[in-house]
């Protein structure tokens, strides 16, 4: 762990630590597709998660001409809080639909396993 101030006897958090993380990348992340014809941007996606949930957006992807995307959060609660118990969940961005499902990567359950070539 790290610790500042040890020697004084106090002990806190070192602030430029790197964030705990109990789930992989994988299981940090929504898989997001967009109604046809009404394109969400990267930005539109941060700054809607963001103002809801706070500052746990760690990157978003937007893909194939603005046709589905990838959102994936610092903090592990949140994709099964926004998902509950539901397989697909439609939420509106600037008045745009947006469907919700968690990400499964085509490579298996490790985010860190690579295609074999």
């Amino acid at each position: 762990m790290d610790v500042v101030g040890e020697s004084s006897g106090s002990k806190q958090l070192n602030p430029d630590a790197n964030p705990f993380r109990t789930k992989s990348p994988d299981e940090r992340t929504l898989f997001m597709t967009f109604s046809s014809g009404s394109p969400v941007t990267r930005q539109e996606i941060y700054i809607h998660f963001t103002e809801a949930y706070g500052n746990y957006v760690e990157s978003v992807y937007v893909h194939g001409n603005n046709e589905f995307g990838k959102i994936r959060f610092s903090t592990s609660y949140l994709p099964d809080s926004i998902m509950g118990d539901e397989e697909v969940v439609k939420i509106s961005i600037c008045n745009k639909s947006v469907w919700l499902k968690k990400f499964r990567s085509p490579f298996g359950n490790n985010s860190q396993t690579q295609p074999t070539q």
